[in-house]
């Protein structure tokens, strides 16, 4: 007997720039994958529709950004119309915001009954301020924050069942001319550790062959530090729920099993020692980068046998902003003396070191900035990232920022909410060329673009060879070329070779070339085994 759909909710991410999505979004996306498997689990069909893609990047290369939306929106419109579909879900990211909010605009104009719905890291961040603008009021029924997976099943069944929509948690939607929120959901209404498996089936995941086959393995939920001052976690998931290792590595040997995946990287902001511990005692053959806090203990000699990098967000070298700017920490010497140790011993076991920094924190002088500087020439990792302190909307940053202006070390400009929102970062370009919607105290004065001075503090870094490479790069330069060599020099000219090769092939919009490094990679990291059933 032939079980009949409940019906079908085909969900959207389009986070694509002028040229095409950022590299990292060529990775599979596990969140859109585990919303789908939700989805078939409750009796309803769906399609990924993840357009941060290879192919995406060859079209706009063929045809142009501009002619790409349309042929999108033309896409997606024909599924809705050959499948019946009365909802659809879009993912809402910084980058590509603004082309969503097009696309859905025009999906509702074709088919006025379509109930439009979004989530991602930019409801979150935003929530109502969203329909601020009028194209988003007009297209989005609903916004949805935090943890998709307790929502999409609420909202299916309100549009297929005639359910209430005041059933559906984390909720804002449009009714009687004004903007209502439903409930905060709890703490136990998804039990981590029985989340259905994600889906990388092709018949499911559209363009699976054009994906980096590297996913994100979920360990944990929420922060279980939650006091950075600039940190957007609490406000995207404020509850702390870790999953149990066996649930975990059911989803490895899933993955493995069914789809030929083996790397990975692990997805939670600060995974704690004992989960990346008893991950490495499971004995699999996998590789994968992990964060870690520079005040955790690590066995690294355990944890060599899979780990290939591990990021750390150390953030200052100096102990007054980390203790009562960044409120980092509450024992900064410490902090610092077991950051120093956990780099050095992670390179001793041959495993790459990202060290990411705030530079400018408010209140940033040049001589904090030096001893930031000086903290990583001591420790010497073999990346560094940095970035301006972010007033993210919702964090104690920015509500400070609100309340107190310049007084606060950042001061936030009229129309701030919007400016932001509407940002779209070109990750092609150095980020000192970025533009910055907020200024930042340094050295006692409001500095206008605090990327100009991230841009000198990483010139800095530079010339002693630390480049700006992610975990993410390094991961996949572990599977483009098999390995990465234990010697911190040619692990470092490894991944600048593959990361400059690739973001050439970028910058042009080469999809043949890119198709290739591509595939090397997926060969690698699949043992030559076809992704996905």
């Amino acid at each position: 007997m032939v079980e009949i759909s409940k019906g079908c909710f085909p969900i959207v991410s389009y986070a694509v720039q002028s040229r095409g999505p950022v590299l990292s979004g060529l990775m599979l996306d596990n969140g859109l994958a585990l919303l789908a498997a939700h989805l078939l689990k409750a009796g309803y069909n769906t399609k990924i529709f993840d357009y941060n893609n290879l192919n995406t990047i060859e079209r706009i290369s063929q045809e142009g950004k501009e002619e790409f939306l349309g042929e999108v929106i033309n896409e997606l419109h024909s599924y809705i119309r050959e499948n019946d579909a009365k909802v659809i879900g879009l993912k809402l990211y910084a980058n590509g915001f603004s082309d969503s909010v097009r696309i859905a605009k025009q999906l509702k104009q074709r088919n006025p009954d379509l109930f439009i719905v979004a989530g991602g890291p930019h409801v979150a961040w935003f929530g109502q301020h969203i329909y601020s603008l009028p194209d988003a009021a007009a297209a989005f029924d609903m916004l949805v924050a935090g943890e998709g997976d307790v929502s999409i099943i609420k909202i299916a069944e309100a549009v297929y069942k005639s359910g209430p929509i005041s059933d559906v948690p984390n909720a804002l939607y449009r009714s009687c001319g004004g903007i209502k929120r439903t409930r905060t959901s709890g703490q136990d209404e998804i039990n981590v550790d029985e989340l259905p498996h994600p889906v990388y089936d092709r018949e499911i995941y559209a363009h699976l062959e054009d994906k980096i086959s590297i996913p994100v393995i979920e360990d944990r939920r929420g922060c279980t530090y939650g006091k950075c001052v600039f940190c957007a976690h609490p406000i995207e998931n404020p509850y702390v729920r870790e999953r149990n290792i066996d649930a975990v590595v059911a989803e490895i040997e899933s993955n493995q099993t069914n789809h030929a995946l083996s790397s990975m990287r692990v997805g939670s902001s600060s995974p704690s020692p004992s989960f990346l511990h008893q991950l490495a005692r499971t004995k699999r053959d996998i590789r994968f980068t992990a964060f870690g806090r520079a005040d955790s203990q690590y066995d690294f000699g355990l944890l060599n046998s899979g780990l290939v990098a591990m990021f750390f967000g150390i953030e200052s070298a100096d102990e007054h902003l980390l203790e009562n700017v960044l409120r980092k920490t509450r024992d900064p010497k410490r902090y610092l003396e077991n950051a120093r140790r956990n780099i050095l011993e992670a390179k001793k076991n041959n495993i790459a070191t990202v060290v990411s920094m705030i530079v400018p924190a408010p209140f940033e002088t040049e001589e904090t900035m030096k001893q930031s500087h000086d903290f990583l020439i001591e420790t010497m990792p073999d990346f560094v990232l940095a970035l301006p302190a972010g007033p993210v909307p919702g964090t104690p940053l920015y509500l400070d920022a609100k309340q107190r202006g310049a007084a606060s070390g950042v001061l936030l400009p009229d129309g701030f909410d919007t400016e932001l929102m509407l940002m779209d970062l070109d990750l092609l370009r150095p980020s000192e060329d970025w533009h910055s919607p907020f200024g930042l105290v340094f050295d006692g004065e409001v500095v206008g673009n605090p990327f100009s001075i991230t841009g000198r503090f990483l010139a800095s870094v530079r010339e002693k060879g630390m480049m700006q490479f992610s975990d993410d790069i390094v991961l996949m330069a572990h599977g483009y070329y098999g390995s990465l060599d234990k010697s911190q020099d040619e692990r470092r000219k490894q991944c600048s070779e593959f990361s400059s090769e690739i973001f050439s092939h970028l910058a042009r919009g080469n999809a043949d070339a890119l198709r290739t490094m591509i595939q090397k990679i997926n060969q690698n990291v699949s043992g030559g085994a076809r992704v996905g059933p």
